[in-house]
């Protein structure tokens, strides 16, 4: 009975935010504006940002500030929705938290590695320091990678970074990220399998291994056009979770040129696009829109709450990359036909 009232709770919360969700209207509004002020001004009058932003002054807030508080407004939203969970530390709905983490520990192995470690402090959102499971300014003070490893010493993240112990000084960033994402959507998987039944369990999973498989697909295009790594080099790369990629489907393109040649290939391989095999302006962009287009549609059919949850929390970072474009084309003068471009509407 109380995980019901739960389940049912957490959907109608879901479901809306959704339903004050930014428009296409509302982006073509954004995109006429050009001072960072104004786009304050006019999100502070949305139904979706005006309790965010109630409060701040619209004439002093700089790019860095509004984009945090974006950021923020993401996290408070599904910590909205985690108020009526009753599962426990190992709930499905720690994923929002848990990302936030990782995406914390690998800025802090950056910095590390670029020697700045000075601006660890500045950098960090402190908005995370109630929420992390670990010292958040202990780790904001953090100068070496084993000072790392103490803080993290009571969570999960510890045992995973300690086989990539730094050699000569640096620290290889990509296998840490490596192993914490695949830790986390490993983590994911199990708890949508073993908690969840029917089409729960198949939304979730969709969902999960869908997110998982565009992070490879991204990857292998990076590591083809910008690179020129070996298909055995990126094979060793990728996170070992498959949607639509069967073997053979990952081999052809993993054995594909890069650039331009990428999309005729990955539309044959499971993966079409809109505009058939036309070349994209940036695979972020490709992945983005594909995952917008299958969460949006699960937002509107989720058989249960964890999946309304995950849907939204994919649809609501989305948006707020929406918003930082707009916010960063505004920065370099960019027209308001050459940001839209960059957008995922509906």
């Amino acid at each position: 009975m109380l995980r019901t009232f739960s389940g049912n709770a957490i959907t109608a919360k879901a479901r809306a935010i959704y339903g004050r969700r930014l428009t296409t209207a509302n982006y073509r509004e954004l995109l006429r504006l050009r001072s960072v002020s104004a786009v304050a001004a006019y999100l502070k009058e949305t139904p979706a940002y005006r309790d965010d932003l109630s409060g701040v002054s619209e004439l002093q807030i700089h790019r860095g500030q509004l984009e945090n508080i974006l950021n923020r407004a993401v996290l408070d939203r599904c910590l909205r929705m985690c108020h009526y969970d009753f599962s426990g530390k190992h709930s499905f709905f720690r994923c929002t938290i848990e990302n936030a983490e990782i995406r914390m520990i690998l800025r802090t192995i950056m910095l590390l590695n670029a020697g700045s470690q000075e601006s660890l402090l500045f950098s960090l959102p402190a908005y995370m320091k109630p929420y992390t499971t670990f010292d958040f300014i202990a780790l904001s003070k953090v100068h070496s990678f084993n000072e790392l490893l103490r803080v993290l010493a009571d969570t999960p993240y510890e045992k995973i970074l300690r086989r990539h112990a730094a050699k000569n000084g640096e620290i290889n960033l990509s296998m840490c990220e490596h192993d914490l994402k695949e830790a986390y959507y490993r983590n994911m998987l199990q708890i949508a399998q073993t908690e969840y039944k029917g089409r729960v369990r198949s939304q979730l999973c969709d969902l999960i291994l869908t997110e998982a498989e565009l992070l490879n697909i991204s990857l292998i295009y990076r590591l083809k056009t910008f690179f020129n790594l070996t298909p055995g080099e990126i094979h060793r790369r990728l996170l070992p979770f498959h949607k639509k990629l069967t073997p053979a489907r990952l081999n052809a393109l993993l054995e594909a040129p890069g650039g331009t040649a990428f999309p005729s290939v990955l539309s044959k391989n499971g993966y079409p696009s809109a505009n058939g095999s036309e070349p994209f302006e940036a695979i972020e962009e490709y992945t983005r829109e594909l995952r917008f287009t299958l969460s949006k549609r699960l937002m509107r059919s989720a058989a249960g709450a964890p999946v309304a949850f995950f849907a939204l929390s994919t649809l609501l970072k989305i948006e707020t990359e929406n918003v930082t474009t707009i916010i960063e084309g505004i920065r370099y003068q960019n027209s308001p036909d050459e940001i839209e471009k960059l957008l995922i509407l509906e």
